[in-house]
C-alpha cells in the first residue's frame, strides 16, 4: 500500500512542474542554511558500476 502512494505521489509532481517547483522551494526553506551532505563520498562507485 506504501508503495502505491509514494508512486502515486512521484507521479503527480512528475505531471505538475507547479507542484514540483513548490516542493523544491519547501525543502529550500526548511533546510535553510544548512546542506544536504551525501553519506556516501562522490568518488565511490556502486558495484553495479565496478566492471
Amino acid at each position: 500500500m506504501a508503495g502505491k502512494v509514494l508512486a502515486g505521489t512521484a507521479f503527480e509532481i512528475m505531471k505538475n512542474q507547479e507542484l514540483l517547483m513548490k516542493a523544491k522551494e519547501e525543502l529550500k526553506d526548511r533546510l535553510g542554511e544548512n546542506v544536504y551532505q551525501r553519506p556516501i563520498p562522490q568518488e565511490v562507485e556502486p558495484p553495479c558500476n565496478r566492471g
